[in-house]
């Protein structure tokens, strides 16, 4: 999850996805009075060995923000961070879909991977957050406003800052390939349906975004990631699909670094 400071930057992007939310009336439509039917038979899928096992990689999860965040969460980000990032995702990503098949279970079909095609759900994703980037980027105006001059991620600095083609590349990679099929996988996935098992559609969705929000480690922004989370939540519902929240993230992501080229002072 990526986000560029900088009520400037926030504002040109604004400008862009509002003509384009103007264009995607349905989707917003769609959110408003469709909630996808008939996943209870999959969600009771999730038992008791789900929770525990996910409360281990969320408490772990939390223990290493926690720890980063006493150790100078703000640091410099470099090559050697962004190798173990893409290292940290592949592990994670790897246990959370390897726990799902231990127990006998396709993930494919109990996230809903194969219910439209690729091609289908990235159209699908990407009129998603049309319709809901106006509302993220007026948020992320409101906070620049608010707390001016709030120091960026340290991966957005170091995008900002190199003048590497191989270091921007790697970047790209983990912000809008590697984060958001983890993320997504964790959050949307395996946290959502379990809680949707325990907890009913409401809760569960403002507790994965809360959790999504919360190891990001940025207080200010805090509000704009909770409002993401529940966006991607909310089409995930709507699609059954994982894949529409992973293109809607992964865009998200894109956009944000490529406001970082377009106007580089967005991200300071």
């Amino acid at each position: 999850m990526t986000l560029p400071g900088g009520a400037g930057g926030a504002t040109l992007v604004l400008g862009v996805l509002a003509v384009l939310a103007a264009l995607s009336s349905r989707f917003q439509l769609r959110a408003i009075t469709r909630l996808r039917s008939g996943p209870d038979r999959i969600l009771r899928e999730y038992g008791v060995g789900d929770v525990l096992f996910l409360a281990a990689v969320l408490g772990w999860l939390l223990v290493q923000s926690v720890l980063v965040f006493l150790s100078g969460g703000g640091r410099p980000v470099g090559r050697p961070e962004l190798h173990g990032g893409l290292l940290f995702y592949g592990i994670l990503a790897g246990g959370v879909w390897l726990a799902v098949q231990a127990r006998g279970r396709d993930p494919v079909r109990l996230f809903g991977l194969a219910v439209s095609s690729p091609g289908s759900a990235a159209r699908t994703g990407l009129g998603y957050l049309a319709a809901g980037y106006p509302l993220l980027v007026a948020g992320l105006v409101l906070m620049n406003l608010i707390f001016p001059g709030t120091e960026p991620q340290g991966v957005v600095r170091f995008f900002a800052e190199t003048r590497d083609f191989g270091d921007r590349a790697l970047v790209f990679l983990t912000a809008a390939v590697c984060a958001p099929l983890t993320e997504e996988l964790i959050f949307r996935g395996y946290l959502h349906g379990v809680a949707r098992r325990y907890l009913g559609v409401g809760p569960a969705a403002l507790l994965n975004a809360s959790v999504f929000a919360a190891i990001h480690l940025h207080a200010v922004y805090f509000p704009v990631l909770l409002m993401l989370g529940l966006l991607l939540t909310l089409a995930y519902e709507l699609e059954g699909n994982l894949l529409v929240p992973v293109v809607m993230h992964a865009a998200f992501n894109a956009v944000s670094l490529l406001v970082l080229l377009v106007a580089p002072g967005a991200g300071t």
